[in-house]
């Protein structure tokens, strides 16, 4: 039980605490007296990812789906690069789905090309013309999703596989869940919607006079346990491989940016983890058509 004693008292599921019970049962109140203390701080660090040229930066994340329920046309994907060419980003980060396996037409089994093929014509074709007409000012990241129709499901998933096509250099094909960076700033994505399966496996109560917050809290939650995925069990929908989990969804740093597409309404928040100095700023994507300039 939670009583009012009870500073923060949200939780879910395989969350890690230290938790002491203060009293046990109140006989007359029939309450039991928790206190909750966080789990673990994340530290600085640096990624591998090569960093961008220059001093200052800006990129464009946008997530998937890329086309409109009615068809498989990629228009919203083709206003996209359109609205990229104009900008001149330095970083164009898309995540998946590319091909996606919940689409009707794909459901409906009519359709006259393999996944791959698709992927190959309205995917990276367009991206390839792209990274020739921006040249070296631009560089493209791709990462999955466990909804992608032409790509192995099970999460963790590895980089997309290309076959039979020779990519610019200016690609880079990167597992679900990465942490990349652009000069001094730590990104952090993952496709799968954990902001969703938290919200619903959640426990929370707002103490009276704070503000209600409970996306940003969503989002520290997997802040604070330094995992892209610190639910168990995992959703019905997400096929998670427990032999990999562990090691493949840790934060191995300390991320400035946490991009997490969900069908929950979109936000940004700027997030100060209890315990920590640092500081984290959380983007949120909805839609076939919703991208956030940086």
């Amino acid at each position: 039980m939670i009583n009012d004693e009870t500073k923060h008292p949200d939780t879910y599921p395989n969350r890690t605490h230290h938790v002491i019970v203060d009293a046990g049962l109140d006989p007359l109140k029939h309450q039991a007296f928790v206190v909750v203390e966080e789990a673990g701080s994340l530290t600085p660090g640096r990624s591998h990812f090569p960093p961008l040229p220059g001093d200052a930066s800006n990129e464009i994340v946008a997530a998937g789906p890329f086309t409109t329920s009615d068809n498989l046309l990629f228009e919203p994907l083709t206003e996209l690069l359109a609205y990229a060419r104009r900008k001149q980003p330095q970083l164009l980060v898309l995540l998946g789905p590319f091909i996606d396996s919940d689409h009707p037409e794909l459901s409906k089994g009519t359709v006259d090309q393999t996944f791959d093929e698709m992927f190959h014509l309205q995917i990276l074709e367009k991206l390839q013309d792209y990274v020739e007409c921006m040249g070296s000012v631009a560089r493209v990241i791709l990462m999955p999703s466990i909804r992608d129709a032409h790509h192995d499901f099970v999460f963790p998933q590895v980089h997309i596989l290309v076959f039979c096509v020779k990519l610019n250099a200016d690609f880079y094909l990167t597992r679900n869940n990465v942490i990349c960076y652009n000069t001094d700033v730590n990104v952090a994505c993952c496709t799968v919607d954990i902001l969703k399966h938290l919200s619903a496996e959640e426990i929370c109560r707002n103490p009276p006079g704070e503000s209600k917050q409970r996306l940003a809290n969503l989002a520290k939650h997997i802040l604070s346990q330094q995992s892209f995925y610190p639910l168990y069990p995992p959703a019905k929908e997400v096929p998670l491989d427990f032999s990999f989990a562990e090691k493949a969804l840790r934060f191995s740093l300390t991320p400035d940016i946490l991009i997490l597409p969900s069908d929950l309404a979109p936000f940004v928040k700027v997030l100060t983890i209890e315990g920590g100095d640092d500081d984290a700023e959380l983007k949120n994507s909805l839609g076939s058509i919703s991208y956030a300039l940086g």
